[in-house]
Formats: structure tokens, C-alpha cells, sequence
């Protein structure tokens, strides 16, 4: 009967780890394209110490079971007990990591052709070249002298110079609404993912040592500074416009059908902020919130 329990603690010692590390090991260097190599990598040598010490153990179980078949090596079974549930939470973890960073970040492969494809439409890409470059080339060459030459070139009546000179004004004022507003909600250490869900920022995620950025700052980095709940609602409300902002303004996109980031709907949102920002770090500092 002992010898029972040796021979089965040794079997799911060696055995399961083994099909955990493998079936890991290929979805971490093979499985998802968008995790980085860092990552891949290291869940790959985690599988393959974890396998390590399981085989270990288990020639340890056969080796004790040979010279002394009638004794039961308690610290040798514990051990090993202990390894097995180490394994185990090891390539769980990896898992974790690798499923986490593949729902979170950018989605690659078959969907590129099919958006150049659209591109390609003789209307579509009439919109791009008419509409959406010239547009961020407006907001982006207000009140600069390149502007003033490119004008000056396109157009020769100074008032409807000016006119245009205005509207670059304004859309620079639209885009650069976009960009802040995302600045915001990150500063509070909301994000979206995939779904429009709240998801913790790049910096708040790094405080628990998923990733590492030096330069990066947020509200917690001053006295008194709190991130915003991600189960609230307004974290959801947050998410949503700091996804809107971001596939509108952040890059490029197309057919993305993001969430609305209408200037009411930013206004809600940037409003949360304000209130969260007096009531943690402006209210640590015995100051309002001043515009």
C-alpha cells in the first residue's frame, strides 16, 4: 500500500507537469504572434525548469524505491508533493501571462488584406486622401509658418486665407482634445481592451511588475493619488471614451466603429476625472481643481 502511494505520487509527479510544461511551452514560442519573444522565452524556461525537477524527482522516486523498497521517504514525498503544486501554479502563471497579453494587446494577420483591400476602394480611398490625411494635416500645421507658406501657394483671396487658417485652428483644437482626454484617463490608470472594458494602464499594471517603465507617471506618483476603481462605473465610462480617443487619434484605423467621443461624452468623461483628481490629490494638497 506504500509503495502504492510512492509510485502514484511519483507517476502525477513526472507526468503531469510534463504535459503541462509541453502544451505551454508550444503556446508560448509558437501559439501567439502578438506576445513579445520576452515573454515567449520566458515562459518556455520556466516549462523546462519546472519539467526539469519533475523528472528529477521522479528518478529520485525510483532510485529509493529500489534500495529500500519497504521504507516511505516522507521528506522525499513531501518534496516532491510540494514540487508537483509548484508546477503546476508555474505553468498556470505562464498561461496566464501569455492568454493576458494576447486578449490586451494589438490584434495581427488574415484582417490586415481585408482592411487594405477597402482601402483600395476607389471610394474609401477617396475619403483618406480628401478628408481624413488632410485633416490631421490641418490640425497638426496650425498657426505655423508652413502653414502660412502652403496657404499662401493653395489659396489667393487673404480672407478666405484667413478662413481656412481658422478652421486649421479648430481642428487642431479637436484632435488635441482627443489626445488629452486620453491622457487623462491613463493618468488615472484606466485603459480599454479589446471589448471597450476597463482594463488597468500600462504604469498601474506596472507596479505590480508585469512591465517595467521608468520614464512613465501617474497619479500615484503624487501624495495622496488613488487610481479609479476598475468595477465602477465610471472606469467603464472612462474605458470607453479612452478607447475612442485612442483609435481616433492615437493611429490610424479603419472600420474600427469606436466608441462615441462626442464632445459631450468627453465632457462626462474628463468631468469624472476632475472630481476624482480634487477629491485624492488636489485635496491632499489643500488646492481646487483650477482651469
Amino acid at each position: 500500500m506504500q509503495m502504492g502511494i510512492v509510485e502514484c505520487i511519483s507517476w502525477l509527479a513526472s507526468k503531469c507537469p510534463l504535459a503541462l510544461c509541453v502544451a505551454v511551452g508550444v503556446v508560448a514560442i509558437v501559439g501567439v504572434p502578438t506576445v513579445k519573444w520576452r515573454y515567449r522565452l520566458t515562459t518556455a524556461l520556466l516549462c523546462i525548469l519546472s519539467l526539469g525537477a519533475s523528472l528529477y524527482f521522479y528518478i529520485s522516486f525510483q532510485i529509493s524505491a529500489y534500495y529500500a523498497p519497504d521504507q516511505l521517504h516522507w521528506p522525499l514525498l513531501a518534496t516532491a508533493i510540494a514540487l508537483f503544486l509548484f508546477s503546476i501554479s508555474v505553468t498556470i502563471e505562464c498561461a496566464s501571462l501569455v492568454i493576458y497579453r494576447s486578449r490586451n494587446m494589438p490584434r495581427i494577420g488574415a484582417s490586415i488584406s481585408d482592411v487594405n483591400g477597402k482601402l483600395s476602394d476607389p471610394k474609401v480611398r477617396n475619403q483618406w486622401l480628401t478628408q481624413d490625411l488632410p485633416h490631421r494635416l490641418r490640425a497638426s500645421l496650425a498657426q505655423t509658418k508652413v502653414l502660412e507658406g502652403l496657404l499662401a501657394q493653395q489659396i489667393a483671396d487673404g480672407r478666405e486665407r484667413e478662413q481656412k487658417h481658422q478652421f486649421c485652428r479648430d481642428m487642431s483644437a479637436w484632435e488635441g482634445r482627443h489626445a488629452a482626454t486620453r491622457w487623462l484617463i491613463d493618468f488615472v490608470g484606466v485603459n480599454s481592451d479589446s471589448d471597450g472594458l476597463p482594463i488597468e494602464s500600462l504604469r498601474r499594471r506596472g507596479r505590480k511588475g508585469r512591465e517595467r517603465f521608468p520614464h512613465d507617471v501617474d497619479i500615484m506618483d503624487l501624495p495622496g493619488g488613488a487610481y479609479i476603481p476598475l468595477k465602477s462605473p465610471d472606469a467603464k465610462l472612462l474605458a470607453e471614451v479612452w478607447k475612442g480617443c485612442s483609435q481616433a487619434t492615437g493611429h490610424a484605423t479603419f472600420g474600427s466603429e469606436h466608441p462615441s467621443i462626442a464632445r459631450d461624452r468627453i465632457g462626462e468623461a474628463i468631468l469624472v476625472v476632475v472630481n476624482h483628481l480634487q477629491k485624492t490629490v488636489y485635496d491632499a494638497a489643500s488646492l481646487r481643481v483650477s482651469l
